[in-house]
């Protein structure tokens, strides 16, 4: 009798646990990286925010050109409207459609170099970074882009908008880049030209000749402005905007947008309070000029001002449950 009772208690609790409803439980013994690049390389929700988010732009494009009066001219549409200099004299501004888009997370799936890091316990640096563009440069089977992002690209030319990429990658890596980017199939007479890299050496001359092609002192506010943001691609924005009449801004972070996020803000809690202000404070572009990409594997929020090394515990928030806890059971 007593061997039938436990029988029924074992049935009966196995029932009980299959009448729960079902979660799914992250590993312990998984590290979050591991998680981070596991959750973009496999998980269907991954894949269906891309989706998500270029089938929105594609959507608010066409809904721009449609709305909008330009002039359709060399296979690209046109802004041409007079404007007025401050100095009286009138002239014609005349420029490209455009849309800027970073590239990595963005456009190209670098995934594998966070699995190679991870694999062979190696960290991020200029150096193996460098060799990642070689390879990727030299092997086509590594040639990956965004769920949806290829399709919105090639749409959004259809329409007379070209893509403009601002990059953080060295300049040193430009050919290998326009390698890749050619291999994806986003070549261009004029590709080069539509592509922004960084190239910290020739910075400062760049930043002066910009300000000065703008009409502007280059020990004035706006260099003063440019100098103290916190984004390193303010001057490359700058001159993109410039070119052409950007209409879209696509990135995987805060600052590939055109936000001003200066750099003298307090470590920590400040940085990520004046992060959050500028989210807020742009409200109404999300989703309709500005579109952002997720990438849970690396970005300003998770390193640097915003959340200094030491401090993710820390930051953690339960939300009270662990006072509640200790107060109620």
């Amino acid at each position: 009798m007593k061997a039938l009772r436990m029988s029924l208690q074992a049935l009966l609790l196995a029932l009980a646990l299959l009448t729960q409803p079902v979660r799914a439980e992250a590993p312990a013994q998984l590290p979050p990286d591991l998680l981070a690049v596991l959750w973009q390389q496999t998980s269907a929700e991954y894949k269906a925010l891309c989706l998500q988010v270029f089938h929105g732009a594609t959507e608010a494009l066409r809904s721009h050109v449609q709305g909008g009066e330009y002039r359709f001219r060399d296979g690209r549409l046109w802004l041409e409207t007079l404007v007025r200099h401050p100095d009286g004299r009138v002239f014609w501004d005349r420029r490209p459609l455009a849309l800027v888009m970073d590239l990595d997370e963005t456009v190209l799936d670098n995934s594998g170099f966070e699995a190679w890091a991870i694999q062979n316990k190696q960290v991020f640096n200029p150096k193996n970074w460098g060799y990642w563009m070689r390879f990727q440069a030299e092997t086509p089977s590594s040639w990956k882009a965004l769920p949806g992002a290829l399709e919105m690209i090639r749409q959004a030319q259809a329409m007379g908008i070209s893509p403009v990429f601002n990059t953080n990658r060295d300049e040193s890596g430009r050919a290998d880049t326009l390698a890749l980017l050619r291999g994806l199939g986003l070549d261009g007479p004029d590709l080069s030209e539509r592509l922004y890299m960084q190239d910290e050496a020739n910075e400062p001359k760049a930043r002066e000749a910009l300000l000065k092609s703008m009409g502007l002192d280059p020990k004035g506010p706006e260099a003063r402005r440019m100098a103290a943001n916190s984004s390193d691609k303010e001057r490359r924005r700058l001159d993109s905007m410039s070119r052409f009449h950007v209409v879209a801004w696509f990135g995987d972070n805060l600052y590939d947008f055109p936000v001003d996020v200066p750099d003298t803000t307090a470590p920590g809690e400040a940085t990520r309070k004046v992060r959050e202000e500028e989210v807020v404070r742009n409200s109404k572009r999300w989703g309709t000029s500005w579109f952002m990409l997720p990438n849970p594997m690396y970005g300003s929020w998770y390193y640097g001002p915003a959340m200094p090394s030491g401090t993710q515990l820390k930051t953690l928030d339960d939300f009270g449950f662990e006072a509640w806890r200790k107060k109620n059971l």
